[in-house]
């Protein structure tokens, strides 16, 4: 083999192994920005998702409320047919079932209104009869000074209302709204408002 056949070789063998270096190394370069494009879009996937998923599941829950608000609307007004045409509501024992069976040829409500939007039945109680409190409640201090020695990080009654009367109104406030939104019938509120007095005295007297 000539010197220049051994030179030609040597060259030819270099410039394959540069070749091969630089498209390894072309190749990693390659691979690494393709992760950090990925990582680039997991990140704005996620900051995505902490902005949608929220705003969509709080339409969810207000598309219920709503719905819940139209079936309320829907059995007060059956209600209402009902008493006209027999002068009297369902018992307690009957309840608002009543009203998707009478009259049988047209009922009154229709049965999806049986439960609300989250699948729970309705708790009918003859109109005037006040659904019975369960559980245990804690009652606000009497006064400050009660409050103070006891320990109680919540205000007192004397704190929160100026007298009777202005909690009483307050109360009958908060019962207007729950009218005006179908969530408490009229003829029921002024059982609430004397439960509500009914409670001041007995905190008020202890």
């Amino acid at each position: 083999m000539t010197n220049r056949e051994v030179f030609s070789t040597i060259r030819h063998q270099t410039e394959n192994r540069s070749f091969a270096m630089r498209s390894k190394s072309n190749h990693s370069t390659r691979r690494a920005f393709t992760l950090i494009e990925l990582l680039l879009v997991l990140v704005i996937i996620a900051a995505l998702a902490a902005i949608v998923v929220p705003n969509l599941a709080g339409k969810g829950q207000k598309a219920k409320i709503e719905t819940t608000k139209a079936s309320l609307t829907s059995i007060q007004g059956a209600l209402k047919m009902f008493e006209v045409e027999n002068s009297r509501f369902p018992s307690n024992e009957e309840g608002i079932q009543l009203l998707t069976e009478q009259p049988q040829d047209s009922p009154l409500l229709d049965k999806k209104h049986l439960l609300d939007a989250w699948g729970n039945p309705w708790n009918y109680k003859f109109p005037g009869q006040m659904y019975a409190f369960t559980g245990a409640w804690f009652p606000f201090a009497k006064t400050k000074a009660v409050r103070e020695r006891t320990g109680d990080p919540r205000p007192s009654v004397e704190e929160r209302y100026r007298t009777r009367a202005d909690y009483v109104a307050k109360v009958e406030s908060a019962a207007q709204a729950m009218i005006a939104e179908g969530f408490l019938l009229e003829l029921d509120r002024q059982r609430v408002l004397d439960h509500a007095a009914a409670e001041w005295d007995y905190v008020t007297a202890k």
